[in-house]
This record gives structure tokens, sequence and C-alpha cells, in this order.
């Protein structure tokens, strides 16, 4: 992967701009993270940058999603964690990567 350049003028105002400065491979991977989640969460959820990487909320952030300089990651909130916690390990996020952390785990 190659490696994210600082932003020259200042952090990203929208998720479409913090993508425009990523590059590939990350910048289709963080696009499929974000179709995925986006299928995941309410209607009424909206995009938004915070902490300077993308996040998605509705009256409190859900989940952020960024890359770095060699990886990609999630970031759920604990409110998100704990009203998953039943549900299985993996799933709609596990076609983002062959290398789900989750499936990895699971594999034993």
């Amino acid at each position: 992967m190659a490696r994210m350049k600082k932003a020259k003028f200042g952090a990203a105002q929208s998720v479409d701009e913090y993508l425009a400065g990523v590059p590939e491979p990350a910048r289709s991977t963080l696009k499929k993270m974000r179709v995925a989640i986006r299928s995941a969460l309410p209607s009424d959820a909206t995009e938004t940058i915070s902490y300077k990487i993308p996040a998605f909320k509705r009256k409190n952030i859900l989940v952020w999603f960024a890359a770095f300089s060699y990886h990609c990651s999630l970031f759920p909130t604990a409110s998100v964690i704990e009203e998953f916690k039943d549900e299985p390990t993996h799933g709609a996020l596990c076609d983002v990567s062959a290398e789900c952390t989750a499936c990895v785990m699971n594999r034993g």
C-alpha cells in the first residue's frame, strides 16, 4: 500500500474529500467499507469528519473508518459493540478484506 500523504491545506472537510486524498489500494478498500457500513446503518445516519477521519453518526458518532500508512481500520463505538455483542463475529464487512480479523480469529 502506498504511504498516505499528509494534507497540505488542513484536514478534509467531507468524506469525499478525505477519500480523494487516500492513495490506492486503500481508497478502494475504504470505499467498500463505506458502502458496507452505510448498508448496515439506519437511513438517517449521516457522514461526517471526526478526529480528522470519516465517521457515521446519528445523534452521536457510531463508527469511524480510516486509512493509515500501511493499513485501513474500522473503529466502532462502545454503543455499537454493545448492540451487536450477540451477533456472529463477522458479517457484511468480511467482503472488504480476505483477512478480516474476526474471521482469522474464528479459524482457531
